[in-house]
This record gives structure tokens, sequence and C-alpha cells, in this order.
């Protein structure tokens, strides 16, 4: 078996700017960057890896050309990995693809050389960052504004804009905190910046990175909210629920850190959850769902015996009941 290399924080030639992939973490897309690339296997770096033995939906597209392929996850780099090697990430061996992949898959290695591929360098980062949507509010000398931080790290966060500030822009950044705290705040500057051009290149979200300066009890405060985004994000859980209590029960798991997938039909929870050879940590079953669903307990306690996975009951009319649940069976601290 061909075991691709750990993602490098060596420039290599930037033979296809067009390469693009990503894969699912619970339902949503993550954006990721290839490091090498061959017809069996594949290496990226990304923000919040995988784990070891996962089994992912990645799509992978080069000009005209995309496939979807499912991969095993073969290895991820070390916590310190965005220190030492400039960047987070896993490599992963494509798993049977039908006969109409294969060749798509065939034509994407062709396109950016036979000899496996590194196509684009990654910037070294002083932390690992971790997926949200977390509200912040950022001044400036000459104004202010409330945006959505799409990563965060104990270094500082990227900020989603169609209107990013410049490079060396002094800020003031102000975080709620995920608990009901007071809001913490932070000095920082803009560190680099992703603009529409080279987002639409890449399929990513426009907007800017911030540095920020970790002192005193703020910073202090911040740290343990990265922190409880850190233990978050090693977990997966998937949401039943009917579609009008779906949406923000799973937005509301998301935003703050852990991997969610979501279903309102018995078929597709028994899909997301239980076909793959690695499942979720936990299941919520949320009222609505039972209701609609009443041998949903019954089937899916005979699935469960089967892994480690937990089964709950949750009434997601609350708000904030699904993370309460989440945080307080994880060990979030």
């Amino acid at each position: 078996m061909e075991t691709p290399p750990e993602p490098s924080s060596k420039p290599v030639p930037n033979v296809s700017p067009s390469l693009r992939t990503q894969f699912r973490r619970g339902d949503q897309w993550q954006p990721a960057r290839v490091r090498h690339l061959s017809a069996t296997t594949i290496a990226v770096a990304t923000t919040s890896p995988p784990r070891k033995g996962d089994f992912l939906e990645m799509r992978l597209a080069v000009d005209d050309v995309e496939t979807y392929l499912w991969s095993e996850v073969l290895a991820v780099t070390p916590p310190d990995a965005g220190e030492r090697l400039g960047a987070a990430g896993f490599s992963a061996r494509f798993v049977s693809p039908g006969t109409r992949a294969e060749q798509e898959l065939q034509r994407i290695v062709a396109r950016v050389g036979n000899a496996g591929v590194v196509a684009d360098h990654t910037p070294a980062r002083a932390a690992e960052r971790y997926p949200v949507r977390w509200p912040v509010d950022v001044g400036w000398s000459t104004g202010s504004s409330r945006y959505t931080a799409l990563d965060l790290s104990l270094s500082g966060l990227f900020i989603a804009s169609h209107a990013p500030l410049p490079v060396h822009t002094h800020v003031a950044v102000s975080v709620p905190l995920d608990r009901g705290d007071s809001d913490v705040h932070l000095d920082g500057r803009v560190a680099r910046v992703f603009d529409r051009a080279a987002a639409s290149n890449k399929e990513l979200r426009p907007g800017f990175g911030i540095e920020v300066t970790i002192s005193g009890v703020d910073g202090q405060s911040f740290q343990r909210f990265v922190q409880r985004i850190s233990r978050r994000n090693s977990f997966h859980i998937v949401v039943a629920a009917e579609r009008r209590r779906l949406a923000a029960t799973v937005d509301e798991l998301t935003s703050i850190g852990y991997a969610t997938s979501g279903a309102d039909r018995l078929d597709t929870l028994i899909d997301k959850a239980f076909a793959r050879s690695q499942g979720p940590d936990a299941v919520l079953i949320d009222a609505s769902f039972e209701s609609a669903f009443p041998e949903t307990i019954e089937a899916l306690q005979k699935a469960v015996k089967l892994r480690p996975t937990q089964l709950v009951r949750v009434d997601c009319s609350h708000p904030g009941a699904a993370q309460a649940y989440a945080d307080r069976t994880f060990g979030v601290p």
C-alpha cells in the first residue's frame, strides 16, 4: 500500500493553482490544500484534521474535471504540526472508487503531473486552527463591524469578509464566550488577507486573518475558550430531529466546534450514524423525531450495541440543550 508523506512546510511549485479539494466534516465541506496526490492516495493540509481510521467523502476538482471519492484516513499530523510543519493535515487512501470516479481521478492526476503532485504552499501557522462559526466584533481607527469568525486558534482567528481590512491594520477584537461570560477584549493586527480573487480560485470564503496578543485576564479567558473549541473538535455528533428543529440544532453544535451531521428521516439517520465502520461519538434524538418515527429508539439501540456510540434523548426545543449535553458528556471544561 502506498503511504503518502505528511504535509510539509517546504515551498513547492504551484503547478496547478486551480487544483481544489474539500472533505466532509459532519455535514459541512471543509477546505483543504493538496500536498500530494496519486491515483491511490492523497495528503492534504487543513484545519481540524479527521481521526485516523475515519472514512471521508472527498471532492477533487481541477479546471473542468471534478470527482467525489470515499477515502480512509491513514495518518494524521500531531497536535504541534502547525508550529513544526507549517500546517496540520492528514493522508488517506481512496477506497474502491467506481469506474467513472476512477477515470476522473486519473484525469486529474494527469492534469497536475503523473509523478505525484504537490500543488500549493501552505503558510506556516503558530497554532492549530479549529473551524467554528462564531460572532466577533472588530474595531479599527475609523470604524467597527460585527463579523463571523470561520476558525480560531490560540494565536488568532480568520474573519469572513468581502471587504477585508488591509494587512497590518491594528484592531480591537471583542469575542463573546460560549458559557455566557463577559466578552473578552483583545488587541490584534491583520496578518493576512484572502481577497475575492484568491477565494474564488479555491472556492473558499474571502476574509482576513487576525493575529491577537494574548495577555491579562481576557487573554487567559480567550485561551480557555479556544481549548474548549479544541476539545469539541475531536467529536462527531449526529442529530435526529424534525426539519424545523434540525437546522438550528446542527448550527448550534457546529458553531462551537463539533463535527455535526443532521437527519430528519430514519433511513438518513441509519446511513449517517451506522453505515460506516467508524461511526459518530453520539447520536442525539429529539422528541420530534421519536414521535415521527416511534420505532427509532428500538432500532437504534440494537445498532448501538455493535459500536461505542452513545444514544441519547435530548429536547432540542430548548436553545443550548444540545451543547450542554455534548459538553457534559465529552468532558469539555
